[in-house]
C-alpha cells in the first residue's frame, strides 16, 4: 500500500512531471479513486492523496 501525503492543492505536476487531476484516479492508477479530500485552511486548499505505488508528492 502507498503512504498518505498532504500536499498543497493545485501543484501542477506529479513527481515525474505528469499533470495532477486532483480528483480520484488520474488515468494511470497512480491515485486510487475516491481517496482525495479537500480542506480549506488559511485561504489555501489542500488535498489528501493516497498513493498506491509509494511515490511522494512534490511539495510546493
Amino acid at each position: 500500500m502507498g503512504a498518505l501525503h498532504w500536499a498543497v492543492g493545485g501543484y501542477p505536476n506529479l513527481a515525474d512531471g505528469r499533470p495532477v487531476t486532483g480528483l480520484g484516479d488520474n488515468g494511470t492508477g497512480d491515485i486510487a479513486p475516491g481517496t482525495t479530500a479537500g480542506v480549506s485552511a488559511n485561504g489555501r486548499t489542500f488535498h489528501l492523496l493516497w498513493w498506491t505505488d509509494g511515490r511522494t508528492y512534490p511539495r510546493a
